[in-house]
């Protein structure tokens, strides 16, 4: 009887375990495959990411900031300075290498300015403003003239603003060394005569350094004559000249008017390339509180590009997440009905065995 018993198992085990070797193989190359596509999506989300952030603009390594009629005034500047700072060490600073040094242009509004050409002797008026720029002797150089005065004590009481023109456009709109220019036409409160609410002398004809400009905001317009399309279609010129902070601070609160406001434009270099995929989730989080927040201050906007950048590759590695998962679960099923018909097969074998067995 322990014979028969012995020669039973044998014969079952003989009969089986080519067809469990399958199985097992099955189920191991089904396992390898279910877990490639998600293997592959892990190492390729990072080159993915990069690629998307390399084919965008150039927008996207930066974030800008500004903040319109605010006060002339130091104290203001500071506390809008330290209110950007701190937003974004909260939203951005969670990110290792992302953010980068923030510059500071700060501008007047436009408003009609006033000077005769040194070409021609035409008296011209064109919309104009005052823009200062962070380090801007590291920034541009001196084709003619000098640098102008740094503080406002500097600038003898009465005398013009002290202000520095690109070169191209002095060359555009007739501008000189010793050009005087006046913005915004009043009256003077104690003569009744006609006068400027500010008065600005050329001292410095410059050129930006084509190697460095964050100063100016990745842009060199401001050495140039800009122009506005209307609603009409038709150009708008308007232009800026370059002035030191503290001596536009200064002459604005020499002025009759004293209540000239100031926009603050602050751009913050950014460098996605630190961002890997694991990180973009968090990113878009705190890129949405860092506008929300900046958004909400008086007279305050924020954008970057980056923000909606990495939006879309959201929305890509959701897509594709889904199709890993389908793909995934189209094997397991492949599989499990392979592992169905072995185990089918070896039962089936198992009982003519036993049947054979029996009929001894």
């Amino acid at each position: 009887m322990l014979g028969l018993v012995r020669l039973a198992a044998l014969r079952e085990l003989r009969g089986g375990w080519r067809l469990l070797l399958v199985a097992s193989a099955v189920l191991i190359v089904a396992s390898a495959l279910t877990a490639l596509p998600l293997v592959y999506r892990a190492t390729s989300a990072d080159l993915a990411l990069r690629e998307l952030i390399a084919q965008s603009p150039d927008a996207v390594l930066f974030a800008d900031h500004a903040r319109a009629g605010r006060p002339a005034d130091a104290a203001d500047i500071a506390a809008v300075d330290q209110t950007a700072q701190q937003a974004r060490d909260e939203h951005l600073g969670a990110f290792a290498g992302l953010v980068g040094e923030t510059r500071r242009m700060t501008e007047t509004p436009q408003a009609p300015m006033r000077w005769t050409r040194t070409d021609n002797g035409i008296d011209e008026a064109l919309p104009g403003y005052f823009l200062t720029a962070e380090n801007l002797r590291d920034n541009a150089r001196i084709i003619r003239g000098e640098w102008p005065a740094q503080r406002g004590s500097e600038v003898a009481l009465g005398q013009p603003m002290p202000i520095a023109v690109g070169a191209e456009l002095a060359d555009a709109i007739g501008l000189d060394l010793g050009s005087v220019l006046g913005w915004i036409e009043i009256e003077d409160p104690d003569s009744g005569e006609p006068t400027f609410l500010l008065r600005a002398e050329v001292v410095g004809i410059i050129e930006p350094l084509a190697d460095n400009l964050l100063a100016f905001h990745y842009n060199d317009v401001w050495f140039e004559l800009q122009r506005d399309i209307s609603i009409g279609g038709a150009e708008e010129p308007f232009f800026a000249v370059f002035i030191e902070e503290d001596v536009l601070l200064d002459g604005i609160s020499r002025s009759p008017a004293t209540n000239v406001p100031l926009i603050h434009r602050l751009r913050t270099r950014l460098y996605p390339e630190t961002l890997i995929s694991d990180d973009v989730d968090a990113a878009v989080e705190a890129f949405d509180a860092y506008i929300q927040q900046l958004q909400r201050l008086e007279g305050g906007s924020a954008a970057a590009l980056l923000h909606p950048v990495l939006g879309t590759y959201q929305r890509r590695a959701s897509f594709s997440g889904g199709q890993s998962l389908l793909a995934g679960l189209q094997l397991v099923a492949v599989a499990l009905f392979a592992v169905a018909l072995v185990g089918r097969r070896v039962a089936a074998r198992t009982a003519d065995d036993r049947e054979r067995l029996a009929a001894r």
